[in-house]
C-alpha cells in the first residue's frame, strides 16, 4: 500500500475539490425520500459520485457509501457525502 500519509493528503485535496459543488445550492425540489426514509439531494448524490471516482484513482480499492451500494473486501474507502443531509436540505450550516 502506498504511504498512507500520501494517501490521506490526497484523498484531503480530493474532499476540498468537492466544496466547488457546494457553491451553487439550490434545494428547490432536489430532495428525494430514499426507501430506507432518509433524505438524498441532488449534491449528495453529485459528492459522492467526485469522491468515488476521485478515491478510486488515488487507491484502488471499494468504497463502501451512504448512497450507493458497492462489495467491500477487508480494505476499503467509508464516505458519507454530507453528513446531515436532514439540516443541510433545509438550509443549516
Amino acid at each position: 500500500m502506498e504511504n498512507l500519509e500520501i494517501v490521506f493528503n490526497k484523498a484531503l485535496e480530493l474532499v476540498k475539490r468537492c466544496r466547488e459543488i457546494l457553491k451553487s445550492v439550490d434545494f428547490n425540489n432536489n430532495v428525494q425520500v430514499k426507501e430506507d426514509g432518509s433524505l438524498v439531494t441532488k449534491y449528495d448524490l453529485m459528492i459522492d459520485k467526485k469522491l468515488t471516482e476521485g478515491l478510486k484513482k488515488i487507491y484502488d480499492i471499494p468504497v463502501l457509501s451512504e448512497e450507493h451500494k458497492e462489495e467491500v473486501k477487508d480494505t476499503y474507502f467509508v464516505i458519507d457525502p454530507i453528513d446531515g443531509t436532514h439540516n443541510f436540505s433545509r438550509g443549516f450550516e
